[in-house]
């Protein structure tokens, strides 16, 4: 691929004629020109190259399609009406499920996560979104960017990367690391994931045992396609509501409120994380799958869940990136070193915001749970786990049960 290097000379206009001046200025102009439409190129060849992934997944899977049936009849042909699975064997699809701009910020390595711990470090998170998401009111911007299996007989949702599935008589095997959970468009979940699939202490995290989203609508019913999907699909059992609201359960079967605040404000007032944590280790011992949520689903939320990775080991630096990944949804550019309410378009939605959570960043949290709490020289992992056996009143014992049934041994 060509990429034009932005090379721009200054120049004394008083040493120079009007006409030379013009010359610059074109050349100049040429320069910004060029230098802007291979930055164009640059930025959408990721996706360029997933869109040519997915077509020729399309391609290979109408080629196992006729491969199969010429095969079956050409079997039956030879007198052989009911040929077996070995005879008919179709080649395996593999689907990524997570969407290429997503994957393209998990993989940056220019990603300076750890040194947003200390107040260092950029993110490259804008880079990703601009462009891609639409911040509008109740947007569906995180739905739009899900990953389907589509068999060319039916479209599949919702499924878990590493794993492999026979649909519609063709096998599926998923890669991927973030299961976003899709809805359908005129009543869904914003800001839903999977927290599974991150690499962690022993393993990596399993699927399916913890989701965390963005508030539920309300009057939602048992047969609903928001509760169908989320019971049915996912398989969420326990439906735990951090909003500081009026107390309602709206999935229709389980479901308990815990009052709490975002970030710094569990340095005094631990009870909600308590109950929190105690809440989803009960449900986990019994084979449950819990749904925890606030409004966003991004800052007590995440709290929450940064605190969950960290115990289980997941890297500061990737429970940072699961922090930022709201960013692909209408809650705004979460971006590590900007407070709360600066990422809200809305004025009055910012006033609130501000009021609510005026020093609401995950870095100035971890920063005093670190000096307050941690020692020098111990893992992210072990600061965590001091933290909230100190702090927020967890035992030891608790902690390792959370871990034996959240992580995904090898």
């Amino acid at each position: 691929m060509l990429v034009f290097r932005r090379t721009t000379k200054h120049f004394n206009k008083r040493d120079m004629t009007k006409e030379e001046i013009k010359t610059k200025i074109a050349e100049l102009a040429d320069s910004a020109w060029e230098y802007g439409f291979a930055e164009g190129v640059n930025k959408t060849s990721a996706t360029y190259m997933e869109k040519l992934k997915q077509k020729q997944a399309e391609i290979d899977s109408a080629y196992d399609e006729g491969y199969v049936a010429g095969h079956k009849a050409a079997l039956e042909h030879a007198g052989l009406s009911n040929p077996t699975e070995d005879e008919v064997e179709p080649s395996t699809l593999i689907i990524n499920l997570t969407n290429p701009v997503v994957g393209a910020f998990l993989a940056d390595k220019s990603y300076d996560a750890a040194g947003f711990a200390v107040g260092k470090g950029k993110s490259v998170v804008t880079n990703y979104t601009e462009g891609n998401i639409v911040h509008d009111d109740y947007g569906e911007n995180w739905i739009e960017h899900c990953v389907c299996v589509n068999t060319g007989k039916g479209k599949y949702w919702n499924l878990i990367p590493g794993r492999t599935y026979t649909l519609d008589g063709k096998k599926v095997k998923t890669t991927g690391t973030v299961r976003q959970i899709h809805f359908p468009s005129d009543e869904y979940v914003s800001n839903c994931r999977d927290l599974g699939g991150w690499k962690c202490d022993g393993g990596r995290v399993k699927y399916g045992v913890v989701i965390r989203s963005a508030r539920l609508p309300k009057g939602l019913t048992k047969t609903g396609p928001v509760a169908s999907i989320l019971r049915d699909d996912v398989g969420v059992t326990l439906e735990i509501d951090l909003k500081n609201e009026t107390p309602y359960t709206t999935l229709g079967w389980r479901g308990m409120k815990v009052l709490m605040y975002g970030y710094a404000s569990i340095l005094t007032d631990a009870k909600g994380y308590k109950d929190t944590f105690a809440a989803i280790l009960s449900e986990l011992i019994k084979g449950g799958c819990v749904l925890m949520h606030c409004n966003a689903g991004a800052d007590r939320t995440g709290t929450v869940s940064a605190l969950l990775l960290g115990l289980l080991g997941v890297s500061e630096a990737d429970i940072i990136k699961d922090w930022e990944l709201t960013s692909y949804c209408h809650w705004g550019n979460y971006k590590i070193i900007s407070q709360w309410g600066e990422r809200m378009a809305d004025p009055e939605k910012k006033a609130i915001a501000l009021k609510e959570f005026p020093k609401g960043e995950l870095r100035e949290f971890f920063q005093a749970m670190k000096s307050t709490y941690g020692k020098n020289g111990e893992s992210f992992q072990k600061q965590c786990e001091s933290f909230l056996t100190k702090k927020v009143g967890l035992t030891s014992a608790q902690i390792t049960k959370i871990r034996d049934l959240m992580i995904e041994k090898g």
